[in-house]
């Protein structure tokens, strides 16, 4: 699934489940609130660098909201948001090249 051709114009995802996927960017995704899950996600690059911590938000990213990834795999795809909400992340993320 390429991902920048199912987000609309607002680029923003709200609620939701994505099971069994393998998702392709080169998109951002910024964590919008506490909402947002992933379990036994793979990411093809390093998680330090796929999921990143920031103090503000940033502009070019898709917002998304309470929405959960279960086994999915990330290409190309980063994620970033505030520490403690990266860190949550992670616990269902992991590093396969």
């Amino acid at each position: 699934m390429q991902i920048t051709e199912t987000v609309g114009a607002e680029a923003r995802i709200k609620g939701g489940e994505y099971e069994d996927l393998e998702i392709h960017g080169p998109a951002v995704f910024q964590l919008a609130d506490s909402n947002n899950v992933l379990e036994e996600c793979i990411f093809d690059v390093e998680l330090d660098k796929s999921l990143v911590g920031i103090e503000r938000p940033i502009r070019g990213t898709i917002e998304i909201s309470g929405v959960t990834f279960r086994r999915c795999i990330f290409r190309n795809i980063g994620f970033v948001g505030a520490g403690t909400l990266i860190e949550r992340l992670k616990v269902g993320a992991e590093f396969r090249p």
